[in-house]
């Protein structure tokens, strides 16, 4: 029973959709405050399948990882969910609901940044304009600061992507810098790099510049790592001498 209900409801949304309908919300209906985001879960993936169809014109434009999803099979969303429910004390990965209705996604993981914590997140084609990509980006923020102890956290946003700049702009986000780069699909464009940063750290920053976000400190990250991996390679090794 629970198999056919699955197959009907798959049938019923790919009608819908083929039908070129998608659910527009009441702005006034919706209550920011009701919005739950958990963990994600391999039996989300139906949910999760039916709000990638809907919505993936609008962020496979900005987003690389959702490139194609919309072909997957249910199986595939089931693999990628269970994938994505791996959770430590740095990486986090949430799927927002409101009223039992998937309605977006938050990641979260170290940035190339000392300090900082890279966010990302997609709001449900139907449900933007109603607060719930700023409700996103706020919890998943306070969750980097309270819960994971960074001290900053980062959004990297293409310069065509209007609406999640403007999001992260009324959340008071600061603009650091702007590099160019190769989309996904190919094109030249910019990325733009804006930052949060946590009460505590904006309080202790006024004691010590360590608390004040670095944007050359991803220069010196990355030189770390690489030198760190490099090492790795050549201990890793035979030694040749010895052979």
């Amino acid at each position: 029973m629970y198999l056919i209900n699955v197959l009907m409801h798959i049938y019923h949304s790919a009608f819908i959709l083929s039908d070129g309908k998608i659910e527009v919300v009441d702005k006034n209906k919706i209550d920011t405050e009701k919005l739950v985001g958990r963990i994600c879960k391999a039996s989300d993936a139906l949910e999760h399948f039916i709000a990638i169809q809907e919505s993936y014109a609008e962020i496979d434009r900005f987003i690389p990882w959702v490139h194609e999803m919309n072909t997957w099979s249910l199986q595939e969303h089931a693999d990628y969910l269970r994938f994505m429910s791996y959770s430590s004390s740095t990486i986090k990965n949430f799927l927002f609901f409101y009223e039992d209705k998937l309605v977006g996604a938050g990641h979260l993981h170290p940035s190339s940044w000392l300090n900082t914590a890279e966010i990302s997140y997609w709001v449900r084609t139907g449900y933007q304009g109603h607060g719930i990509g700023e409700a996103i980006a706020t919890k998943m923020a306070n969750h980097a600061y309270g819960n994971l102890g960074f001290r900053h956290s980062l959004f990297l946003i293409d310069r065509n992507n209007v609406g999640s700049k403007k999001i992260v702009e009324n959340l008071g986000a600061t603009l650091q810098l702007i590099y160019g780069y190769i989309t996904h699909h190919g094109e030249h464009s910019n990325m733009v790099v804006y930052t949060l940063t946590s009460p505590l750290a904006q309080l202790a920053a006024r004691y010590d510049d360590n608390y004040i976000f670095d944007p050359l400190s991803c220069m010196f990250t990355g030189l770390y790592f690489q030198a760190e991996w490099d090492t790795i390679q050549r201990l890793s090794k035979p030694d040749q001498d010895n052979e």
